[in-house]
C-alpha cells in the first residue's frame, strides 16, 4: 500500500505537481475499471487476466484517494472565497464607520484658511489650466485606458485574441476616442488646452498599452490581469459606499455655495470648474482615483513607479482644493476612503492566494 498524507509547500510548483498527480489518479480510476471489464472477455487467457486483474484493483486506492484529495481542494477554495469575502465586507463596513465618524470632526476655521492658501495660489501663470486638466481628466483617463488595456489582457490570457489584434485594436480605438473628445470638448472649454492635451495623452497611454501585450512577460501580464480585477472590486465598493455614506455624513456645502457667500467672495473662481450645488464631504473624485490606482501602486516593482502612481493620486485630490470643489478635510478623507478600500482588498486577495500557495498534496513512496 502507497502513504497518502498531505503537508504545506512553499512554491507554486508543488501546486502544479500536486494538480497532475490529482488529475493522473482520476485517469488511473477509469483505466482500471476499464481494465477489468476488459480481462472479464472470453479473449483474454488466465495469465492475462490475472496479471490485469491484480494490477488493476492494486491501483484503484491510488484513484480514489486522488479523487478525495480534488473534492477537499475545491472544498477548501470555497470556503477561502468565503472568507475572503466577509473580511472585505466587514473591513469596508469598518473604513465606512470611520469615513462617517469623521463628518462630524472637521474644523471650519482651519479648512478655510487652507482652503484659501491653496486656491491663492492661482497667481501662477498657466497653472488654471494645468489643474483643470488634472482635476476634469484623470479619472476618466485611468478609467479608460485601464478598462480597455485590463480586458485586452483578459482577451488574451483565455486566446480570444491574438497579441498583434490586440495591439491594433487599442490603438485604432485611442485614436478614434481621442477624436471624438477633442470635438465634443474644446469647443466648451475655457482653457481649451486641457481637453485637446487629454486627448493627446488618451493616445498616447493605449498606444503604451497596445505594445505590451507582445513586450511583457506571460507572468507580468497574468499579474496585471489579477490587478485589473482587483480594481474593479475596489471601485466598486467604494462607488457603494460613497452611495451609502451620502444621506448619513455631515451635508457640509461646497466652499463656492450660496451658504458661505459670507467670506466665499476672496476664492478665485477657476473658469470650467465652477461647482456650487451638491455637498463637499467626501471628495468622490479623490476617492476614485486613489481607489484605481491604489492596486496599480501595490503591483508595481519599482519604487519608482509607486512613487509616481501615488503622487498623480495626491496632485489630484489637491487639484480639488485648488477649483474650490471641495474643502482640503474633504479632500483627504476622500482619498483615505479610496486607498484604505482598494488596499484592503488588495491585501485580502493577497493572503488568500498566499494560503492556497501553501497547501499542496504531495505522495510518499512506499517505504
Amino acid at each position: 500500500m502507497q502513504k497518502w498524507q498531505t503537508s504545506e509547500r512553499g512554491s507554486a510548483a508543488s501546486n502544479h505537481r500536486a494538480a497532475r498527480t490529482i488529475g493522473a489518479s482520476r485517469h488511473i480510476g477509469f483505466g482500471c475499471d476499464f481494465a477489468l471489464r476488459t480481462v472479464e472477455g472470453p479473449s483474454c487467457g488466465p495469465g492475462l487476466k490475472q496479471a490485469v486483474s491484480s494490477r488493476a484493483r492494486g491501483l484503484r486506492p491510488q484513484a480514489a484517494t486522488g479523487a478525495v484529495l480534488l473534492g477537499s481542494s475545491c472544498c477548501c477554495s470555497s470556503v477561502r472565497a468565503v472568507r475572503s469575502t466577509l473580511e472585505i465586507g466587514l473591513g469596508t463596513l469598518l473604513i465606512c464607520l470611520l469615513v462617517w465618524a469623521g463628518s462630524f470632526q472637521f474644523h471650519d476655521g482651519i479648512d478655510r484658511s487652507l482652503l484659501l492658501a491653496v486656491n491663492g495660489s492661482s497667481r501662477a501663470p498657466g497653472l488654471d489650466g494645468f489643474m483643470i486638466l488634472v482635476t476634469d481628466f484623470s479619472v476618466p483617463y485611468v478609467a479608460t485606458v485601464l478598462s480597455l488595456w485590463g480586458l485586452g489582457i483578459e482577451a488574451l490570457q483565455r486566446g480570444w485574441a491574438s497579441p498583434r489584434t490586440l495591439e491594433i485594436s487599442l490603438r485604432v480605438l485611442g485614436c478614434l476616442i481621442a477624436l471624438a473628445l477633442a470635438a465634443w470638448l474644446i469647443p466648451t472649454y475655457t482653457h481649451r488646452a486641457a481637453p485637446a492635451i487629454a486627448s493627446l495623452l488618451l493616445i498616447a497611454g493605449l498606444w503604451w498599452a497596445g505594445g505590451t501585450y507582445r513586450n511583457l512577460s506571460k507572468e507580468t501580464l497574468a499579474r496585471l490581469r489579477r490587478t485589473f480585477w482587483l480594481t474593479v472590486v475596489s471601485i466598486v465598493l467604494v462607488e457603494i459606499a460613497m452611495h451609502f455614506l451620502g444621506p448619513l455624513v455631515v451635508q457640509r456645502p461646497r466652499p463656492l455655495a450660496k451658504p458661505n457667500a459670507a467670506w466665499n467672495a476672496a476664492l478665485h473662481i477657476v473658469e470650467d470648474e465652477y461647482v456650487r450645488h451638491g455637498t463637499s464631504y467626501v471628495s468622490g473624485h479623490a476617492a476614485a482615483l486613489f481607489a484605481m490606482l491604489t492596486p496599480l501602486m501595490w503591483a508595481v516593482r519599482r519604487p519608482v513607479l509607486k512613487v509616481a502612481l501615488f503622487s498623480w493620486a495626491v496632485l489630484h485630490a489637491l487639484s480639488r482644493v485648488y477649483v474650490a470643489a471641495h474643502y482640503p478635510y474633504c479632500a483627504v478623507m476622500g482619498s483615505f476612503l479610496g486607498f484604505a478600500i482598494a488596499t484592503l482588498v488588495v491585501w485580502t486577495a493577497a493572503a488568500g492566494e498566499n494560503k492556497a500557495e501553501n497547501m499542496a498534496v504531495r505522495v510518499v513512496p512506499p517505504t
